[in-house]
């Protein structure tokens, strides 16, 4: 599979049924690419709790939770630098489908 800058819809739907976020995360760290979790389901924090948040509430919005993993972007990242953490995916993806 190709993955570029212009497919994000195509490699998180991909990402998501073919490897686990800890297996894809763990396989980006060992290519030395750093990748982050950001996304936290608002109703389930501390605060939201506070106010009746709960599992199953926001259903989408906990699968996003789980699933989202942040890729390095920024603007010291060259084109190269892009390319590279596309292509790592690719190939971490790529494997996923073998096992």
């Amino acid at each position: 599979m190709q993955v570029s800058r212009q497919e994000p819809e195509r490699l998180r739907t991909t990402a998501a049924r073919q490897v686990g976020r800890k297996q894809f995360r763990d396989a980006l760290e060992a290519r030395g690419i750093g990748t982050g979790m950001s996304y936290e389901a608002l109703h389930l924090c501390s605060l939201g709790r506070t106010f009746g948040g709960h599992e199953g509430q926001f259903p989408n919005c906990e699968r996003i939770s789980r699933e989202t993993v942040s890729l390095p972007l920024h603007a010291a990242m060259t084109g190269a630098d892009v390319d590279r953490v596309c292509a790592a995916a690719a190939e971490v993806i790529a494997a996923g489908k073998m096992n």
